[in-house]
């Protein structure tokens, strides 16, 4: 986390590499992208959020996460597209 910060620029894929731009979450978007997760995948995010929790020590519930989150904007998909 500390490494994409300093430097956002990254590559992103195994087969096909994409230029990417990583940028922190907010603790809203970081939240509700959890929240997402949960509704979709409810048995994984049972098994997923203790060890955020307790491995990390993030707090993760309704009013918001303090879980360290980024997305990465990838590159547009065209030649010489820019994230």
């Amino acid at each position: 986390m500390r490494r994409l910060l300093r430097s956002p620029k990254m590559v992103a894929g195994l087969c096909l590499s994409v230029p990417a731009i990583a940028r922190p979450l907010t603790s809203e978007e970081a939240t509700a992208a959890l929240t997402a997760y949960a509704r979709a995948h409810p048995r994984a995010w049972a098994a997923l959020r203790p060890v955020f929790e307790n491995t990390l020590g993030a707090r993760i519930d309704s009013d918001g996460t303090s879980l360290p989150m980024i997305a990465l904007d990838l590159a547009d998909a065209r030649p010489g597209g820019t994230p």
